[in-house]
């Protein structure tokens, strides 16, 4: 496994980092896995920070990841899941740009790119505080 994940509930967010080697795909369902855990247990939104500062990442692998992910709870089209990406390749920043106009991958839910982990928890804390999803309703029990 190479995959190390931090929670920070505070800011409603989960911050995985990626490890050499990559393991596509079991990093991804991992990922994927405990992201829609950590929603379920604090609610929703969550924001999930995808540190991959540590690791030679392709573009290829994240399209993997987004065809891995499509459709499940917890992962990039996850209306109530806010992915940011930690990284360092500026290809990065370009490459998200053009993806999310390309009609494959528009509704995928990546809210941008960050260069430091710092960066991406304050912007998860800006979202936390932004972007509140009304709160479900109750179960009556009736």
């Amino acid at each position: 496994m190479s995959l190390r994940t931090e929670k920070f509930p505070e800011v409603r967010a989960i911050l995985f980092t990626f490890t050499p080697p990559l393991s596509m795909p079991a990093d991804v369902i991992t990922g994927l896995t405990e992201s829609a855990a950590f929603k379920r247990e604090i609610g929703a939104p969550i924001s999930r920070i995808f540190d991959l500062t540590q690791i030679a990442i392709r573009f290829t692998d994240i399209l993997m990841g987004l065809a891995i992910e499509k459709g499940f709870e917890g992962g990039f089209y996850d209306p109530e899941v806010y992915t940011v990406i930690l990284g360092r390749e500026e290809w990065l920043t370009v490459g998200l740009e053009v993806m999310k106009s390309h009609p494959s991958y528009k509704k995928t839910n990546v809210v941008g790119s960050v260069h430091t982990r710092e960066e991406a928890l304050a912007l998860a804390q800006k979202l936390a505080e932004t972007r509140r999803m009304p709160p479900r309703p109750c179960e009556s029990g009736r």
